[in-house]
């Protein structure tokens, strides 16, 4: 029998981690007394833990230290039924109970870490039948409690597309009442006070976002209030100055975002057509990826986020009720380490 060395030209190295490893190359961890292998692994979406709660809401964070907040409660797994304060962590394996937050709400937006969210706008008031009011609240999460922070100077009934975090936020377009009809304002928040930003060029809602200003990159979206027409358009803003970029590969609105950077991004959902698809993004063109999403929803809207385009996250989505408790995990292709074990 051939021996490793034969085959790769080299003895299997005792290392402490997999720093200038390659891939196919086994290697002895020094430190946990394993053998390991680096292999490539395609681009998935791997199902995550359920949600206890069946309550809507916004996505924040990562896959392995995510926030989900606020929201539209459905009985009878969550009640009463309506607009909510419901928050709760995730670990990458178990969802848990988070305090609440102020002011009972759902169609929120919120962008940043586990412990730097700011979530803003919505539908206010509890309820199957409501009434609601458009918000203009705006609350804080920093990793054990929510504050209440200045409210914006505009009021969202939702969809608004939002990328920052609770010291830094950019959030424009949106449905400016409950009848969804879409705007193009922006503002923007410093950690302590809000400001007019440039309008976006086009009234839109269901905006998908990456990235952070003054580096934003904001993608698709619908033009009227039926949402019935669409926007293949995608620009970046520098923080003064709305430039027209690569055009989406079909005109599509409610896809994800917050999951990379004007660079490099990736996004799921999204209508119509893209219901189970995962588009990726590097700075010019975009790829429609061979990685479909296991829960086809009509859009992810404020339901996605992640640290980068090859590790996001989803949950809480719209389309059936029940698409709510789905979590929903995204690795990107790219090299990976296994543990050689007998099985």
């Amino acid at each position: 029998m051939s021996e490793y060395r034969e085959i790769q030209g080299a003895a299997v190295q005792s290392l402490a981690s997999n720093t200038g490893t390659i891939e196919g190359q086994i290697w002895y961890d020094n430190v946990n007394g394993v053998f390991k292998l680096e292999v490539f692994q395609a681009a998935s979406w791997a199902t995550g833990a359920t949600r206890p709660e069946k309550i809507s809401g916004s996505t924040s964070g990562t896959k392995t230290a995510g926030l989900v907040a606020f929201g539209y409660a459905y009985p009878p797994v969550s009640s009463p039924e309506g607009g909510s304060v419901v928050s709760q962590t995730y670990d990458g394996t178990t969802w848990s109970p988070a305090p609440n937050g102020n002011t009972n709400r759902y169609q929120t937006n919120g962008s940043g870490t586990q412990t730097t969210t700011i979530v803003v706008g919505g539908a206010a008031g509890t309820g199957g039948g409501g009434p609601y009011t458009v918000s203009n609240a705006a609350e804080s999460f920093n990793g054990s409690s929510w504050s209440s922070e200045t409210g914006m100077p505009i009021s969202r009934a939702g969809h608004m597309s939002v990328v920052g975090d609770s010291s830094s936020l950019l959030a424009t377009c949106g449905a400016d009442d409950t009848s969804a009809e879409p705007v193009d304002t922006t503002v923007e928040w410093n950690g302590s006070a809000w400001t007019s930003g440039t309008n976006y060029p086009v009234s839109a809602s269901r905006v998908g976002a990456v990235g952070s200003e003054p580096s934003a990159f904001f993608y698709g979206g619908s033009l009227n209030a039926p949402g019935s027409t669409k926007t293949a358009n995608t620009f970046t803003y520098d923080g003064s100055t709305w430039t027209a970029s690569t055009s989406l590969p079909a005109a599509v609105s409610g896809m994800g975002g917050r999951s990379g950077n004007a660079g490099l991004a990736v996004s799921a959902h999204g209508q119509p057509g893209f219901e189970s698809q995962t588009i990726s993004w590097d700075g010019t063109s975009w790829t429609i990826l061979s990685a479909p999403v296991n829960n086809p929803a009509p859009s992810a809207d404020y339901n996605q986020s992640g640290s980068s385009s090859t590790d996001a996250w989803l949950s809480g989505r719209g389309g059936p009720v029940a698409n709510i408790q789905y979590t929903e995990e995204w690795t990107g292709a790219g090299p990976v380490t296994q543990t050689i074990t007998t099985t």
